[in-house]
């Protein structure tokens, strides 16, 4: 989480303990960007599976952080600012405070192929959750399916 680029509604730096955190308040929909190529390695006519490991400190809330990722796939030659798509996720709630907390989405990234870049915009939808505090984001995976183990490229 810490190496993405901080949004116009920027999230702020955080650290839980020796962790760096990148943290949403609950009052705004905080975000943050990243790009990344997508591998060669990539698995053709997969989906890129989300994941979000977060926390929050303080005192106990039993309430939930709903998370989405607005997602542009850019193949060479086409538009970098074209049309995107997005996909959310909603935590369960009751979580306990200063534990780690993973919130996989049901929906995937769709449409990805290897070289593609990837774009994305990734925020805190306030209005969906109602946790009232901070959500510390530790980290976002991106899981994706290889196919070209000890192939030449």
């Amino acid at each position: 989480a810490p190496s993405w680029t901080l949004g116009v509604s920027a999230p702020s730096a955080g650290l839980v303990g020796v962790v760096p955190t990148v943290d949403f308040d609950a009052t705004s929909d905080d975000e943050a960007h990243y790009s990344a190529i997508v591998p060669f390695t990539f698995a053709a006519e997969t989906d890129v599976e989300v994941g979000v490991c977060w926390c929050y400190t303080g005192a106990g809330d039993v309430g939930t952080v709903c998370w989405a990722i607005e997602y542009i796939l850019v193949a060479a030659g086409e538009a970098v600012a074209g049309a995107t798509a997005t996909i959310s996720q909603c935590s369960a709630g009751n979580h306990t405070s200063g534990q780690r907390i993973c919130t996989t989405f049901t929906s995937k990234i769709t449409g990805a192929v290897e070289s593609d870049l990837l774009g994305m915009r990734f925020y805190r939808d306030t209005s969906e959750d109602t946790l009232a505090t901070d959500a510390r984001v530790i980290q976002v995976h991106l899981r994706y399916t290889m196919d070209k183990l000890g192939k030449a490229t």
